[in-house]
């Protein structure tokens, strides 16, 4: 289990502002180099017009924290409204008109059991790992333990590890969940 505040992460630079890396898997993975199996972001866009970084082999979840996002996908017009979960290839073309800060979790093709939902609570498999990523102040309950989270904080589990079955959020929460193949 580990807890990831925002606070301490550093930000990096893209192309439209800045990315806050949380998590990346393996450890030992390189984001640049493309060789992970999973990675966990939140990235602000201050640019009026941007475009989303291609990757080949990875499918992405995307919520907007705190605006609806003005997109075009693939050369169609799109409206993701704020809080909205955004499934998309991440090999799409995507154009965005719209400033915010976003969370991402990006998924390498060959996880194939995935779910990201905004809600309070989830039932999991058995198997994979588990995040929850706090909208605003919001504590965590399960079964092997009770967590508080700060707005923009990150639980993740690994459940080969902690095989707790559910986890309950006193308040609206990202919560994905994934196997690994």
């Amino acid at each position: 289990m580990t807890t990831i505040a925002k606070s301490d992460l550093v930000p990096e630079q893209w192309s439209a502002g800045e990315t806050f890396g949380y998590y990346i898997y393996p450890l030992e993975a390189d984001y640049k180099k493309k060789d992970f199996l999973f990675r966990i972001s939140s990235a602000t866009i201050k640019q009026d017009t941007s475009f989303f970084t291609q990757f080949l082999h990875y499918n992405r979840y995307l919520v907007m924290l705190d605006t609806d996002l003005v997109i075009e996908q693939n050369g169609k017009g799109k409206l993701i409204a704020k809080q909205e979960v955004f499934y998309f290839s991440s090999e799409d073309f995507i154009k965005s008109y719209t400033k915010g800060a976003d969370f991402n979790v990006m998924l390498h093709r060959s996880i194939i059991n995935h779910r990201l939902v905004v809600d309070r609570s989830i039932l999991l498999q058995p198997q994979g790992f588990v995040m929850v990523f706090a909208l605003e102040t919001t504590k965590v309950n399960t079964c092997s333990g009770n967590y508080t989270l700060q707005a923009a904080d990150l639980l993740l589990i690994d459940l080969t590890i902690d095989p707790i079955k559910s986890l309950f959020c006193q308040n609206n929460a990202i919560i994905a969940q994934w196997v690994l193949p």
